[in-house]
């Protein structure tokens, strides 16, 4: 994995529940594998779910700080690995998307489901200085990036140059490099 000059904080946004595929699963867990083998340490909302689990359990196989704000109604997950795990509960009126955002360096986006909309979206725009990577393996994100090129792109070039698409954890790690600095 290519080297970074400084430790890279990344926000995670994964789907809740039960993840729609089972390559969906895999890919989370080879993206945290990936991801953790540089100098990252992964911010997210613990949401619960299939994807967000394994996702993590992949970035602990190699040691990887993950610092997780947990919601009242959310159980506290059981990760297997090691590293720094630290839980931030949340209060009942707390969406904790202000925390994390101002906590982290990029955003990490795999494809939501519609009930997970309104908690990506307070998250990128709590964040939308730096730079978020939608990462999917086939084309979840098609509709996103259309809307992006259409309707954001015209008047705001510079939010839709912070918006980054990639189908591989190697090539969205290249992305994010350039895109921080």
């Amino acid at each position: 994995m290519p080297e970074v000059k400084k430790p890279v904080k990344l926000a995670f946004l994964t789907p809740s529940g039960r993840a729609p595929r089972r390559a969906d699963v895999s890919f989370a867990h080879a993206a945290g594998v990936f991801l953790s083998g540089g100098h990252v340490s992964f911010y997210g909302l613990a949401d619960g779910g299939e994807v967000s689990e394994a996702f993590l359990a992949g970035a602990r196989t190699k040691k990887a700080d993950i610092q997780l704000w947990l919601p009242g109604d959310v159980e506290r997950p059981i990760l297997p690995g090691s590293g720094e795990l630290t839980i931030i509960p949340l209060a009942a009126n707390e969406t904790g998307a202000e925390a994390v955002a101002a906590e982290v360096d990029a955003i990490l986006a795999f494809a939501p489901r519609v009930a997970d909309l309104q908690r990506y979206f307070s998250v990128w725009t709590a964040a939308s200085t730096r730079p978020t990577l939608c990462l999917a393996a086939g084309d979840e994100f098609r509709l996103i990036r259309g809307f992006i090129a259409d309707v954001v792109s015209p008047g705001r070039p510079r939010y839709a140059e912070k918006l980054l698409f990639a189908h591989t954890p190697e090539e969205g790690w290249d992305m994010l490099k350039s895109a921080i600095g």
